[in-house]
């Protein structure tokens, strides 16, 4: 018989005010995006491919977690990157916490490592500035959120000593939507570094909204 996992998983929690800043300053990016696309990017050229590497972290779930990946990217204009990313979260909302068994009101210890596969793609939307080396832009994406099987662990709150349940738990893919934004800085003209943050609205296995921030370097040609 198998579980869903999300049902004892404690969501961080976030305030009101952090959320509405966050959604702000995605607004504003979009929108300058929207508004500046006619003026040249430096170092950004219509027709040109994007290949990029990037770490990061994760918060919103239950607490930081590291991630990392790599993404692709083609300019249909000087202002307009279509692009594709793989992100792999090693540990994401894996430990022990304390809860109910799942359909019951039964007090329980649960432990289980996830792992979870971010597969998406979008759009970059870039805000050229004239004469500068830095390139903000607002992102856009849609795509799947891959959890793998795993086994969960499940000891009763009356029984520490007894031997714990264990639980097959199989793998889900969950649709998930994305925005945000970020800045591409370059130090040649083909090559730089790129910061980005996204809230992640999923669907499935979890629901809450979660946060991503990345570094990462990227190569044009």
């Amino acid at each position: 018989m198998c579980y869903k996992a999300y049902s004892l998983l404690p969501h961080m929690k976030t305030t009101l005010a952090s959320q509405r800043r966050f959604l702000f300053t995605a607004a504003i990016l979009l929108g300058a995006s929207l508004t500046a696309f006619g003026q040249d990017a430096p170092g950004t050229r219509a027709g040109s491919t994007e290949l990029g590497g990037f770490v990061g972290a994760s918060v919103g779930v239950d607490q930081a977690r590291a991630s990392f990946g790599a993404n692709v990217a083609y300019a249909l204009k000087d202002w307009l990157m279509p692009y594709a990313e793989y992100s792999f979260f090693p540990t994401f909302a894996s430990g022990t916490r304390t809860g109910n068994l799942p359909g019951s009101t039964i007090p329980v210890s649960f432990t289980a490592k996830n792992s979870i596969s971010d597969v998406h793609g979008g759009i970059h939307v870039l805000v050229p500035v004239a004469g500068k080396r830095f390139v903000p832009y607002g992102a856009l994406g849609f795509g799947v959120l891959h959890a793998g099987d795993r086994i969960e662990s499940y000891r009763f709150a009356d029984q520490p000593n007894a031997q714990p349940i264990e639980v097959k738990v199989g793998s889900s893919n969950n649709f998930a939507v994305n925005f945000g934004g970020g800045v591409r800085v370059y130090v040649k003209q083909n090559f730089g570094f790129r910061i980005e943050g996204k809230a992640y609205k999923p669907t499935g296995l979890y629901t809450n909204v979660f946060y991503k921030t990345t570094f990462g370097l990227f190569y044009q040609f």
